[in-house]
């Protein structure tokens, strides 16, 4: 891990948080929910489970101007994995490009559970489809946002809680004692889960790739009838988080041994659902 990069994001994050505050002023929310990539993103582990939740939540001001919109959505930017070897946002650039050219503010996109290999299929590798089909998302969220529904609640809140899971792989704890993870794993490792709340919008998150099946709980969770994000890969990256099928000696499932050499182990997906009962039972 590149230090001295991952302080640069650091420091970046603080300057965006002070600009933020500085420049906050009165906003209304608005919110919206659907389906997206039928035609392009599956799971190559297994096909017939998939979340394609695509949940968005929109800030503007009083002139119906848009400042911010946040859009959650499941699937590894990979389309360009085969046609180069440089750092590219992917579809998400194309996302961008969209949404910020049509109504301005600041764009977000938040990447959802994609353990089990989430990602582009059929999409032969350019940058002419990573515009294409991001800009398609673009314009899905977009058109959601014509019939969106008004926010009914200004609250805020935050809940997290420091869980420690069984540390199986053997593999991140050399990497740890040889120095290339900055991080102790040792027979256990400790991470964070959070859940939160802004209006009717509700947030949970997951410590690394998760597979779809706990991405559906996790919104099978949520109360409530407004727009459900699950973020994956946040408060942490615990590797590929799967379901106990996946390390079982002769399962069929594609690229699992591949999987589950990139997982801490078998028990964190249980983990990790229990303490988001807690989290979200009220």
């Amino acid at each position: 891990m590149n230090q001295r990069h991952m302080q640069k994001i650091v420091s970046a994050a603080i300057d965006a948080i002070k600009e933020a505050y500085e420049k906050r002023a009165n906003a209304s929310m608005q919110y919206a929910e659907g389906t997206f990539g039928e035609d392009w993103v599956k799971n190559i582990s297994e096909p017939n489970e998939i979340d394609r939740t695509i949940s968005v939540i929109r800030f503007i001001n009083q002139k119906n101007q848009s400042l911010a919109t946040i859009t959650n959505f499941a699937c590894h930017p990979t389309i360009m994995d085969d046609a180069t070897s440089a750092a590219s946002a992917d579809y998400v650039w194309g996302y961008y490009h969209y949404l910020d050219s049509l109504q301005g503010g600041i764009n977000m996109f938040l990447q959802g559970a994609i353990g089990g290999w989430i990602q582009p299929e059929d999409v032969p590798s350019s940058f002419e489809n990573a515009l294409h089909n991001g800009r398609s998302m673009g314009s899905y969220v977009h058109t959601l946002l014509l019939s969106a529904s008004k926010n009914s609640s200004d609250k805020i809140s935050f809940k997290s809680k420091t869980i420690t899971f069984p540390m199986k792989n053997q593999g991140f704890s050399a990497l740890s004692r040889a120095g290339v993870i900055k991080r102790a794993f040792g027979e256990t490792v400790a991470s964070e889960i959070a859940s939160f709340t802004i209006g009717d919008a509700q947030f949970a998150t997951h410590p690394g790739e998760t597979v779809p099946a706990m991405g559906l709980e996790t919104r099978a969770l949520m109360k409530g009838n407004g727009p459900k994000f699950v973020l994956g890969l946040s408060q942490d990256a615990l590797g590929y988080i799967l379901k106990p099928s996946f390390f079982s000696k002769g399962n069929k499932i594609p690229y699992s041994e591949y999987l589950t050499g990139m997982s801490i182990g078998p028990d964190t997906m249980k983990i990790i659902m229990d303490t988001l009962k807690t989290l979200l039972a009220n």
